[in-house]
């Protein structure tokens, strides 16, 4: 879609109500991560000519509205897991972030954190927990011993179909 041109005909020669043999397809066009389709979101038109066999031909239009919320993959990347929770220790030190990410081909892929942060460099990441949080304390995230701030991007290097750990570090 959408059609350039006339489609087939397709002749009914029942009186009864009958469904037409329609089926759309959606195709990846991309490599990006997914298409959003929202609730309400006008997802398709249908426009059908129809000849009566007594000359009064007529003009249809169906609008198709998506149902509900969905995410449409386009062979893009994913990644191991969209929420890691990282148990520190009780005294300072460090721990691993386990996120991994791979694609469905190879791709130069960057990422980067987002978060409430303490400090003007955006580094330290503020200790945003609901039931009795630690006061005073935060978390900075290290990448190779390279401290990784809020908001700015950090390049990966080529991906493929083989997982690539983030290599990131909490502390």
């Amino acid at each position: 879609l959408p059609l350039n041109s006339s489609s087939s005909k397709y002749i009914v020669t029942d009186n009864n109500y009958l469904g037409l043999p329609l089926r759309m397809y959606l195709t990846a066009t991309g490599t990006a991560g997914g298409v959003v389709i929202n609730a309400g979101e006008l997802i398709a038109r249908l426009n059908m000519h129809k000849v009566a066999s007594n000359g009064n031909p007529k003009d249809f239009t169906w609008n198709i509205y998506a149902n509900n919320n969905v995410v449409i993959p386009t062979g893009g990347c994913d990644v191991s897991t969209r929420d890691v929770t990282v148990t520190l220790p009780d005294y300072p030190g460090t721990m691993a972030v386990p996120v991994t990410i791979h694609c469905a081909q190879n791709q130069n892929i960057a990422y980067y954190l987002t978060g409430t942060t303490a400090d003007r460099s955006n580094s330290i990441f503020r200790n945003t927990a609901s039931a009795s949080p630690a006061q005073g304390i935060g978390v900075q995230i290290t990448r190779n011993g390279t401290v990784v701030p809020a908001n700015r991007n950090v390049s990966l290097g080529k991906v493929g179909t083989s997982p690539v750990n983030l290599g990131l570090t909490a502390t």
